[in-house]
């Protein structure tokens, strides 16, 4: 009974994850990166901030080495990392990777500017489940293949 609750509440995550067809990277120069606190859960299989900070930094220099980083730039990628134990030793985490970037809000039936704020551009994400003691290496791999991904949409978008 508990592994088909964790199975439904994998596919709620899946269904209510925010999705964003816009996949705007054109000319995205500049990023920082938010990497979001962890819970308990996901620090008990030996995740840490730091060390998915670095993972990303890493995976980012390796495939989008034009897009510059640097902490005072207004578009930023989030991590966020959701883990929740699916039984004896077995957790369930979420891996999710977004950019986030300023964008103009314009009236409808007109092109004049309203405002400005903040939107996801671009979203991906990766559910992964097994035991506690190779989630940090499947979450490892999560987030290499999710800078793969931005990689591959930055250049559709920036071909250039």
């Amino acid at each position: 009974m508990k592994l088909f609750s964790i199975a439904c509440a994998s596919f709620l995550i899946l269904l209510l994850a925010p999705r964003s067809d816009a996949q705007d990277l054109k000319e995205l120069t500049q990023a920082s990166m938010v990497v979001e606190q962890l819970n308990k859960t996901a620090q008990d299989v030996g995740l840490s901030e730091e060390t998915l900070e670095s993972q990303t930094l890493v995976g980012l220099k390796r495939d989008l080495p034009k897009l510059k980083i640097s902490k005072d730039a207004s578009p930023y990628v989030y991590v966020n990392v959701l883990a929740v134990e699916a039984g004896p030793d077995r957790v369930a985490v979420y891996v999710d990777m977004k950019i986030n970037r300023p964008v103009k809000i314009l009236r409808e039936w007109s092109n004049s500017e309203v405002t400005a704020t903040v939107a996801t551009v671009w979203n991906k994400g990766k559910l992964l489940i097994g035991t506690k003691y190779e989630m940090a290496s499947k979450v490892r791999e999560a987030i290499s293949d999710l800078t793969t991904k931005l990689a591959a949409a930055y250049y559709r978008d920036n071909p250039e």
